[in-house]
């Protein structure tokens, strides 16, 4: 039987790697598209659903964050060979961020649920955006 113990690293590899500033899109890393599209909707939450590759809300299901949500999935799933697991061993992956209005800073919790019901969760981890605000909803930026 796998070991449960090397997967509650897994919720903190996809922050890190969601992140990470080498997922730059356009101008701009994921942190500032995050935090523009939250501040133009008036959205103080954002949960990535990785099993599911959507967004809560939906209003954030534009490119480039689909575009990111694959790479995350594959993360879980090479976790999950890597370590022994079945396949569909977790059944939610998900990241909330909560926005901080006053400040350009983010709040993060990821954690995964297997099959046994039982949750790999990570601590409070901030994030932030540094870049000039910009509208994350002008066409002429987006590129499919």
């Amino acid at each position: 039987m796998p070991s449960k113990r090397k997967l509650f690293g897994v919720p903190n590899d996809l922050i890190d790697s969601y992140f990470a500033t080498d997922k730059y899109c356009v101008q701009w890393y994921m942190a500032d598209w995050l935090w523009n599209t939250a501040r133009v909707l008036q959205c103080p939450e954002v949960t990535l659903d990785i099993m599911k590759q959507t967004h809560i809300p939906t209003e954030f299901n534009f490119h480039p964050f689909t575009y990111e949500l694959a790479f995350l999935k594959q993360i879980v799933e090479r976790n999950l060979i890597q370590h022994g697991f079945a396949e569909d061993f977790i059944i939610e992956a998900k990241i909330k961020v909560s926005i901080r209005p006053d400040s350009k800073k983010m709040t993060c919790l990821g954690w995964l649920l297997d099959k046994d019901n039982f949750k790999y969760e990570t601590k409070p981890v901030t994030k932030e955006s540094y870049e000039d605000d910009f509208d994350p909803f002008d066409t002429s930026l987006i590129k499919n």
